[in-house]
């Protein structure tokens, strides 16, 4: 799943993002009318793919693949 973020505090270029709720905003979480919860991902680093400005502030905003999240979860309860 993917979802979209935004954040004053991120610069506008690809980068690591830890996923801290409090500090960005998620754009987007609705995956196939169904509301995606990212709730899970709390604390967890991942690569954030630039998109472009928020056309309302400026903003960056991120795309964020939760698949390698996923993955990564999956293979560490794999391994225990």
């Amino acid at each position: 799943m993917k979802f979209t973020i935004k954040s004053e505090k991120l610069e506008h270029k690809d980068q690591i993002i830890e996923l801290d709720f409090s500090e960005l905003k998620v754009i987007d979480s609705v995956v196939f009318s169904m509301v995606f919860n990212y709730d899970k991902y709390e604390g967890k680093s991942v690569y954030g793919k630039y998109l472009c400005p928020s056309r309302i502030d400026g903003l960056p905003m991120f795309e964020i693949d939760t698949f390698q999240l996923d993955r990564e979860e999956k293979i560490s309860e794999i391994l225990k």
